[in-house]
């Protein structure tokens, strides 16, 4: 996440979203009150009706839906007249998101509108304050604000347009069934793959790492061979932002089907004989610390509220949660047996000890 990423450069940050607990998200912004905390990751839930007169750096992430949701959160900025800084992170994928989210709109054309002028603002060449002033006014005037990054540095710029121009198509350049040939060789994999492995599978590539995961056996193997690798792992980077397809791993993210469990992976020869040569030893079932700690934590919480153990959460939950490793809110409300009531109680712990005593596979 962008705070983790944060505080490992050393940066004091904490986040604040709808997800967390009421008590959690005053936490966080009682830290940032005071000063405790320098830097507040948080979604637009946070902000409507706060006054800060003097935050110096607004930064978006992602690009916001439209022109006046970016205005009106990039205006939460030096309130008290001071400079300030307003950064856009602006990607072609975050429209595409956007889009397809909107599509079963019955205010589907205005919204597309509403598209089309943030993609306008972030892509101009032109003043960036005259964009907004013919946006809200209608008037067009020949103005330079003199502030923008557009009247400060022209040619770097347009220098960052060229290379949009030249990445942009390749978001949107795969069509619905080009995808559905995605999300269908993914769904072949008895194990997670690297986004990167996947897309070289689907371009044909007979590279040796590829075996490993079976990449080179799957039926969609060179299916996409028409499309650069670098278009095929921005559609799958779409398919992973909407849900199509699903993040699994903490330090080496891979590509998986939502809820489709990882099937045992077949054992080699060496494998099966190995119990052979210890017969004389007794098995020993595996360690999983991050199920020992779910299930301890279960308990804790059953015997504050006096419930039952499976009140908390059931046995299947549990299993589904160490499979998964959740990161995030959303990812929570994806586990069988975690509705929103119990996600809003002990989702914030529970997302903490995955965090704490997750592993990769």
């Amino acid at each position: 996440s962008v705070t983790r990423t944060l505080r490992s450069e050393g940066f004091s940050a904490t986040h604040y979203h709808a997800g967390r607990t009421k008590l959690a998200r005053e936490r966080a912004q009682r830290a940032f009150d005071v000063g405790k905390t320098a830097v507040l990751v948080a979604t637009n839930a946070f902000g409507m009706g706060i006054d800060y007169p003097d935050v110096r750096l607004i930064v978006h992430f992602q690009t916001p839906g439209s022109l006046e949701a970016y205005y009106q959160e990039a205006g939460r900025a030096s309130r008290d007249g001071q400079p300030g800084t307003c950064v856009l992170f602006y990607g072609a994928s975050d429209l595409v998101t956007q889009r397809r989210m909107q599509a079963s709109s019955s205010r589907q054309a205005r919204r597309g509108d509403a598209l089309a002028a943030i993609e306008r603002y972030a892509t101009t060449a032109v003043c960036r304050q005259r964009v907004l002033c013919e946006h809200f006014t209608g008037a067009s005037e020949d103005i330079e604000c003199g502030s923008c990054d557009v009247c400060c540095d022209h040619d770097a710029v347009l220098a960052d347009l060229d290379e949009i121009g030249r990445r942009s198509p390749e978001v949107s350049e795969l069509s619905a069934a080009e995808r559905e040939v995605i999300r269908a060789a993914v769904g072949e994999l008895s194990r997670p793959v690297g986004k990167t492995n996947l897309a070289r599978a689907l371009r044909g590539s007979k590279a040796r790492a590829l075996s490993r995961g079976g990449l080179r056996k799957i039926p969609q193997h060179g299916a996409l061979k028409q499309h650069s690798e670098a278009s095929i792992a921005a559609a799958i980077d779409d398919m992973l932002a909407t849900g199509v397809l699903a993040r699994k791993g903490n330090k080496y993210p891979t590509v998986w089907l939502p809820g489709k469990r990882v099937r045992e992976a077949p054992r080699t020869d060496s494998a099966k004989t190995r119990p052979q040569r210890q017969k004389s030893g007794k098995s020993k079932r595996r360690y999983n610390p991050l199920l020992r700690e779910l299930e301890n934590y279960r308990k804790r919480q059953a015997r504050s509220l006096g419930w039952k153990a499976y009140m908390v959460y059931q046995r299947r939950a549990l299993l589904a949660i160490d499979e998964h490793q959740p990161q995030s809110v959303d990812d929570l409300l994806k586990i069988p047996g975690l509705g929103p009531a119990k996600v809003e109680r002990f989702g914030d712990d529970i997302l903490d000890i995955v965090r704490r005593y997750g592993q990769l596979e």
